[in-house]
Parts: C-alpha cells; sequence; structure tokens
C-alpha cells in the first residue's frame, strides 16, 4: 500500500559570543520543551541539528538534555546530523576549514552520543556546487536544501517529490528538496491548512515525499510563538494529527530514515 512520507528536521544554533540569558531563554522556551513533547509521541521520528556552541553551552548547563537526546537516539526516535562545529558559511572558508569544521562536529556527536551522523546542516542553507566532494570525503550522505535551488534549475514543484543525487569530481550527496510551503504552514497555518497541503500532494504523488526542515527557535523563541506552540497546543494538535492520519502517509520520520526507506524501495 502507497503512503506518502513526512520528513522532518529541525536545527538549533545560538551564535559564539551570545549572552548567557538568551541561550537560557532559548533553551526553556525552544529546544527543551519541543524535545519533550516529540519525545511524548513515540511514532515519530525526526532529525536533528545543533551546532558545536550549543552542544557545549547546553553540556555545562543542562546536562539533563543531552541526557533525552541520547535516550531518543538509542530508541531509534532522533537522528543527529552534523555540520560546521561554529556554524560557518561552509563555501566561504577554505575547503580545508571546511572539512575541519565538519569533522570536530561529526567527532563530538560520536563521543557525546554514540552515533555517526549521516546528514549535514547547511549553514544558512548556501549551497554550492563542490560542495558533494567534500561532505562524501567527511562522510555525508545527504543534505537538505531548499527547493529554490531546484527551481532556479528549471525543475517544476510537482517534480520535487524525491531525493536528488549531485556530484563534484566522481564524489556524490543526496539532496533533499526543503519545501518552502512547509516552512510556512508549520507552525503558523492552521492545522487544517498544513494536512490539506499534504493530502494534496499525497494524492497526486501517493508514494511521494515531503521535506520539512528549519529553525528551532521559531517553536518558541519567535514572538508570539511560545504560547501559539505550547500553550495554545499548535504542536501538540501537530503530533496527534500526524499519528491520526497515519492511514493515508507514514509517521514523520527522521530525514535518514526517509532516504533510507526510498533507497530500499528503488
Amino acid at each position: 500500500m502507497s503512503k506518502f512520507k513526512l520528513a522532518f528536521g529541525i536545527h538549533n544554533h545560538q551564535p559564539v559570543g551570545n549572552f548567557d540569558f538568551v541561550f537560557e531563554q532559548a533553551h526553556q522556551q525552544a529546544y527543551l520543551p519541543f524535545l519533550e513533547l516529540v519525545n511524548k509521541h513515540k511514532n515519530f521520528r525526526m532529525s536533528l541539528h545543533q551546532s558545536g556552541i550549543l552542544w557545549n553551552w547546553q553540556k555545562e548547563h543542562h546536562s539533563e538534555y543531552l541526557k533525552l537526546v541520547s535516550q531518543m537516539v538509542e530508541s531509534g526516535q532522533l537522528e543527529i546530523m552534523s555540520g560546521g562545529f561554529y556554524e560557518p558559511i561552509l563555501p566561504a572558508i577554505p575547503e580545508r576549514d571546511m572539512a575541519g569544521q565538519i569533522e570536530l562536529l561529526t567527532k563530538y556527536i560520536g563521543k557525546n552520543f554514540e552515533t555517526t551522523p549521516k546528514g549535514l546542516w547547511l549553514t544558512e542553507r548556501v549551497w554550492e556546487p563542490h560542495l558533494p566532494e567534500i561532505l562524501s570525503n567527511c562522510g555525508i550522505q545527504y543534505v537538505p536544501v531548499d527547493d529554490a535551488h531546484f527551481i532556479y534549475a528549471g525543475l517544476e514543484k510537482s517534480q520535487l517529490t524525491g531525493p536528488f543525487v549531485t556530484e563534484s569530481n566522481g564524489d556524490t550527496v543526496t539532496l533533499l528538496p526543503i519545501q518552502q510551503r512547509l516552512r510556512y504552514l508549520i507552525p503558523f497555518g492552521t492545522i487544517d491548512e498544513l494536512f490539506a497541503e499534504l493530502r494534496e500532494q499525497a494524492n497526486i504523488n501517493p508514494d511521494g515525499l515531503a521535506v520539512y526542515a528549519d529553525d528551532g527557535e521559531k517553536f518558541g523563541v519567535w514572538p508570539e510563538t511560545y504560547k501559539h506552540c505550547y500553550e495554545d497546543g499548535w504542536l501538540e494538535s501537530f503530533f496527534t494529527e500526524v499519528e491520526k492520519n497515519s492511514d493515508w502517509h507514514a509517521h514523520g520520520k527522521a530525514l535518514d530514515q526517509r532516504l533510507r526507506a526510498l533507497r530500499d524501495a528503488a
């Protein structure tokens, strides 16, 4: 039976030198409550990227958060993505530094969570054609990127229903197109609007894939979003609705899980 797939990823980051109270506010209003809520919905799986700066701050000030992440990784509910440790715009720095930044965060994740990341978060989602060679050599297999890159290359939105493979000097990486429409609907549209969009996509492509990946700060730190997401229950309603609609689409999945499933079906 065909099922429409929803791949879900979140990116969390605070800049070097930011005030402790800013880190603390973001942690208490977005990072922690979001993950705790996901943890209550055991069938919902997702991907998480955090910069090394943020991981280090949380390890020092809220080590219980890392324990929760470890538990969710071990249970298979959470996949961690790599990236540049200090969150540089990768194409803007020398290739040796690019590799060093990625390897530093990948090793940090391996040491603290006993897992090897296969995906990577692009800072500011800046893509350049030469990246596959560097990323592949760092063990990266997939990267979520804005659907705008595909549209500028001449593809139609209706064609962006699965992964795309690109290469540089023979080294390949898989690209997952992040849907702009979903970035606007989650969490700013109504639940009915969001699932009407997903159902419409599923009707057109029953075996299709919708990719959502965006900033975690929009779930509690952006103006009025804490009230909207938690006090008014938007996020709880979203996770519940995903589970209720599992008859026609797969539960939310980590990006790597969706990619592997699609490869196995090919």
